[in-house]
């Protein structure tokens, strides 16, 4: 569960499809500094505290059973995060699209955004020219109580993670992920 301005609640539907996309680019993102369980790039601890907290707010927001963590600055920047590597995808979508201009297969992240924005905003029209990033941010925020992250960086970090800690969690994403195929991801949001 996870605190929103709407009451706790898990990611369902169309909005569940959206989150899982977006966890799927970031983790395949992180993967270029995982090599199994070692890290082999970056800031060891910071990428240690990243997998911690990915699982935690995943878990957060699709178990039902999880109990809603308090909500702080350093979960809330950690599920924007997932939003912004959507955004990411997105802008690499387009600039595939423009290279190659494969229009079926290049859609993968920006098809279900469409699907639940357009379920959750109803009345506002959204189309092909629009800012993606906006639909984005808007989707985010029905997750996040508020911005306070981006006001406070000194709050952002967590305490050092145990290398057990790095493992579970780690193995728990990984987990999700190996569930995720595209045909999963593209069948939920429809």
């Amino acid at each position: 569960m996870w605190h929103t301005s709407e009451g706790d609640r898990v990611l369902k539907g169309k909005e569940r499809s959206v989150f899982l996309h977006g966890l799927y680019y970031l983790l395949s993102d992180l993967e270029c500094d995982l090599d199994g369980h070692e890290i082999i790039g970056g800031d060891a601890e910071k990428i240690r505290q990243q997998v911690v907290g990915l699982a935690q707010v995943t878990r957060a927001l699709l178990d039902t059973n999880a109990p809603a963590p308090e909500i702080c600055c350093w979960n809330e920047k950690t599920v924007y995060d997932i939003f912004l590597a959507l955004r990411d995808a997105v802008h690499e979508e387009i600039e595939h699209e423009a290279r190659v201009g494969n229009r079926a297969n290049s859609r993968f992240f920006r098809t279900p955004i469409l699907a639940a924005y357009k379920e959750f905003f109803d009345g506002l029209v959204f189309s092909e020219a629009e800012d993606w990033d906006f639909s984005i941010e808007a989707l985010a925020d029905r997750i996040l109580w508020d911005r306070d992250f981006e006001f406070d960086a000194s709050l952002l970090s967590q305490s050092l993670v145990s290398v057990t800690d790095f493992a579970q969690s780690l193995a728990y994403l990984q987990d999700i992920v190996s569930k995720i195929d595209k045909k999963f991801l593209m069948a939920e949001f429809c």
